[in-house]
């Protein structure tokens, strides 16, 4: 995402065995929001819109009840937590892959066209493994969140306890969470279904996705 949306600073904090952030000895969902919560107090942010992508949203929609920062608006793109199912071939795919031709497969499926992906995005990938030591990390994440392929982290009451604008995007495409999952959500969240559109929305419908989280941020201030 852009340095500045609108004119909005933004940061970009990574989930514990992600990037250069370390991983956790035992990851657990509200783990990783305590750690996402860290880098955006170390910031010096005291209010913010909250964005999050698939287990980033299930951390966001977390992290929205904290009472040291305070979420105007929050905006989930196809969150992790809202049913059981997920696609978990997917998952061990793209945690085994060790080769651009092994992982490849696996990653096009995150996109309803795979030609939309960054190009050299498979090797991008191994490569941040490869620097970062990540691969371990994730996979005990996936383990702990989402054993044998199941879902087994929920995010509905969080959902119902945030006041604030809420707005769920979801690609009409996604074959890694089911957007039929968008019926566990509260009556007061906004939910946009794009067509054409798989499990990277930012990145499938970049513009459009902006879009909607600057309409959401706004909302937030005329309250």
């Amino acid at each position: 995402m852009r340095p500045h949306l609108d004119g909005r600073p933004v940061l970009t904090p990574e989930l514990p065995g992600h990037g250069r952030e370390p991983a956790l000895t035992s990851p657990s969902l509200e783990a990783l929001a305590e750690a996402v919560l860290g880098q955006i107090e170390a910031s010096g942010a005291r209010e913010c819109d909250l964005v999050g992508h698939s287990l980033g949203g299930a951390v966001a929609a977390v992290l929205s009840a904290n009472l040291s920062v305070r979420v105007r608006s929050l905006t989930l793109i196809a969150p992790a937590g809202l049913g059981p199912e997920i696609d978990g071939g997917f998952l061990a795919g793209f945690l085994s892959a060790r080769t651009v031709e092994s992982l490849t497969p696996w990653l096009e499926r995150l996109a309803a066209d795979p030609g939309r992906l960054p190009r050299g995005y498979a090797l991008a990938v191994l490569r941040e493994r490869e620097r970062f030591g990540v691969g371990a990390a994730q996979a005990a994440i996936a383990q702990g969140l989402f054993p044998d392929g199941t879902q087994a982290i929920r995010i509905g009451a969080d959902l119902h306890r945030f006041t604030g604008p809420l707005k769920v995007v979801w690609g009409k495409g996604d074959r890694i969470i089911p957007q039929a999952h968008q019926d566990e959500l509260p009556g007061h969240a906004a939910c946009h279904r794009l067509g054409g559109v798989g499990h990277m929305p930012s990145i499938e419908a970049p513009a459009l996705v902006a879009q909607l989280i600057l309409q959401n941020a706004r909302s937030a201030e005329a309250r």
